[in-house]
């Protein structure tokens, strides 16, 4: 609904209902009549029901064509009270050497596939920009797009989800010098990029 609508609807909320017990539909309809829309999915999926989203996550590059092709499939488990399909809003940042951009798409399938035409190769692919949705995420990308997000993500919440996006693999390559699952080094190498280079990676050869 956006910044203003939300603190206008609350704003309504808390005056209609101070000092009085309230339900969870009262916010949910408070918040439809500010913003002139129906929030029945948002609630449905968020507060009466049970479970959160579970996503894997693909990218792929064709050379050729230099379309980018980001494939989303939900893998909850279907239990009675998880939905099936969560309907999602997701902010992609996509860097490329000729910048930075900012794409917005919808999940609302078991499974979507979705294209962007790119100006070159990315150099970097980040899903849920600033980490705004609760969600379990297995999104495996080339080391050189995570090591790019561990180094120059402009978020530290970015910073921190880019060891998740390799997947899990205990040896992340740098540009120069490497880490790998012994702590001391693992310390060494990550704690530095996550403040933004104040160590130079390539000191633990």
């Amino acid at each position: 609904v956006g910044d203003e609508i939300f603190w206008k609807a609350l704003n309504a909320y808390l005056n209609e209902f101070k000092f009085s017990s309230v339900e969870s539909r009262d916010l949910q309809r408070t918040f439809e009549r500010i913003s002139g829309r129906s929030l029945e999915w948002f609630f449905e999926q968020w507060v009466y029901k049970a479970g959160y989203p579970e996503l894997r996550v693909r990218s792929t590059y064709n050379t050729s064509s230099q379309q980018l092709t980001l494939s989303v499939t939900q893998t909850q488990s279907q239990l009675a009270n998880t939905p099936a399909v969560f309907q999602l809003p997701v902010e992609i940042e996509i860097a490329t050497s000729s910048g930075t951009r900012t794409e917005r798409i919808e999940i609302n399938k078991r499974e979507q596939s979705f294209n962007f035409q790119l100006e070159g190769r990315p150099l970097m692919v980040m899903f849920d920009k600033r980490a705004g949705i609760l969600k379990k995420i297995d999104f495996q990308q080339p080391r050189s797009m995570a090591a790019y997000l561990m180094l120059d993500g402009a978020d530290p919440a970015d910073r921190r989800q880019a060891k998740a996006f390799t997947g899990g693999d205990d040896f992340f390559d740098f540009s120069r010098g490497t880490w790998t699952a012994d702590a001391g080094l693992r310390t060494l190498t990550l704690i530095p990029a996550m403040f933004r280079r104040t160590a130079q990676i390539s000191s633990w050869n």
